[in-house]
Order: C-alpha cells, then sequence, then structure tokens
C-alpha cells in the first residue's frame, strides 16, 4: 500500500481535515480487506504496510488483522524522503494552512512494519 502525497485536504479546520484523512485511510483498509476475503487479491494475499502514521498501522492491525513490528522493509532512500524539511513539504501541501509540530521521518526507529496474511497473525 502506498499514501497518495498527491491527496489535499481543503475543507475545514485542521481537526477537521485531519478526521477526513483517517477517515480515508480507514475506508481504504476496509475496502483491501473486503477484496481480499471476496478473494479478489489472489488466493492467498499478503498484505504490507510500512508507515511512520501510527493511526494508519494500528487501523491496519485491527482490520486487516495483521501484526506490527518495529522497523521498516524499505531502501533507506526512501526513508530519506521524509527529512523535516521534504515531510513538512509533503505535510502543508497535503493539509493546507495546518502546522506539523515535529517534522521528519528519515530514521528507521519511527517507522513500523504490519504484515497480514488474512487473518493469520505473521
Amino acid at each position: 500500500m502506498h499514501l497518495d502525497t498527491k491527496m489535499k485536504y481543503n475543507q475545514g479546520l485542521c481537526h477537521e481535515k485531519r478526521e477526513q484523512f483517517k477517515a480515508d485511510l480507514d475506508n481504504d483498509l476496509k475496502l483491501i480487506n473486503k477484496l481480499r476475503n471476496d478473494g479478489k487479491l489472489g488466493k492467498t494475499p499478503i498484505i504490507v504496510i510500512n508507515s511512520f502514521n501510527k493511526f494508519w498501522l494500528e487501523k491496519a492491525t485491527n482490520i486487516l488483522d495483521g501484526k506490527r513490528h518495529s522497523g521498516v522493509v524499505l531502501t533507506k532512500c526512501s526513508c530519506n524522503l521524509y527529512k523535516p524539511k521534504k515531510h513538512k513539504k509533503v505535510f502543508n501541501k497535503m493539509f493546507p494552512g495546518c502546522y506539523l509540530e515535529k517534522p521528519g521521518r528519515h530514521h528507521p526507529y519511527q517507522w513500523d512494519l504490519v504484515i497480514s496474511k488474512g487473518g493469520v497473525k505473521c
């Protein structure tokens, strides 16, 4: 799974933008779970999410019945995309007018991994 960082949440106050973002993530995970349960993702799909977004990781663990692990499986280059300056830029583009308190997610300890094998804990 990959988050669409080109998405813009323009409507409402910052907390409303954040809630819409969370609702979109929740809906995406529910859709993926439905597609998996309906057999549309193959016979034995494995879903992997690597992120620093704690809400997304928690929801993925619950909705997809996955197991959460510390660390990343992404290349160092991928993590380096979220150094403070770039993280602020992406955040400001997605959530215009909102403030990011602690920018920067370029250290592996800031990322977690969720692996789901369709109801079988990994």
